[in-house]
């Protein structure tokens, strides 16, 4: 039995990753899917390594880093809008941009969705031998498994930096710079009323005093 005639179909075994779908996690859903037939089509020509499992993970981790950058994205983009609403000065924009370390966490936590599929894949082995092919179609299921996983820990990643977004939309500028301010105005006028009155201010404030009594 040649290589060639060992590579089952994987579209049946993708199950609900080949669905449609557009924008977000299901343009990477679908390169993922892509991806994976292209490999199956390099192996039926002779490229057993196509399939082999370092092939297998750098794909998933190709995956995983594009639904990242998504969730990234959308995470970045709800806190700017947010910021927006609530009117926040420019110079505390800046501050809500994830950070590198952010986005690594973002990537983490769902490429941790994959744990079951390493482990699948560890038990590959070469191609070739009357156990690839089932072995092949096993782990193209537990893909599938762990895609929809990682659909879920995305969605737990979105209410999560929604909650963060809310906080932020609900920031208001400090009071204190406007009370200050105004006590400031209240003590002056008090200070001119008391100065016009005939109360004497400090000696350092005199010359204003007389300058005010001189008006017409």
């Amino acid at each position: 039995m040649t290589i060639a005639s060992d590579i089952p179909e994987l579209g049946p075994a993708l199950g609900r990753l080949t669905g449609p779908g557009t924008g977000g996690l299901a343009e990477a859903r679908l390169g993922l899917v892509t991806s994976l037939f292209e490999a199956a089509a390099a192996a039926r020509a002779g490229d057993a390594a196509a399939l082999a499992p370092a092939a297998w993970r750098a794909r998933w981790e190709a995956g995983v880093g594009a639904a990242a950058r998504v969730v990234s994205a959308e995470a970045e983009a709800g806190l700017a809008r947010a910021a927006a609403e609530a009117r926040m000065p420019a110079r505390l924009r800046g501050s809500l941009a994830l950070t590198d370390t952010e986005r690594r966490s973002i990537a983490a936590r769902l490429g941790s969705e994959g744990a079951q599929l390493l482990r699948a894949l560890d038990e590959l082995g070469p191609p070739g031998g009357a156990e690839w092919e089932p072995r092949v179609l096993g782990v193209t299921r537990t893909l599938e498994a762990a895609w929809l996983a990682l659909e879920t820990a995305a969605a737990e990643e979105r209410a999560r930096w929604a909650a963060e977004a809310e906080r932020v939309r609900q920031w208001r500028r400090p009071r204190w710079p406007a009370v200050l301010m105004i006590a400031g105005i209240v003590l002056l006028a008090a200070w001119v009323g008391f100065a016009l009155g005939g109360w004497p201010p400090p000696g350092p404030l005199a010359p204003l005093r007389d300058w005010l009594l001189a008006l017409p």
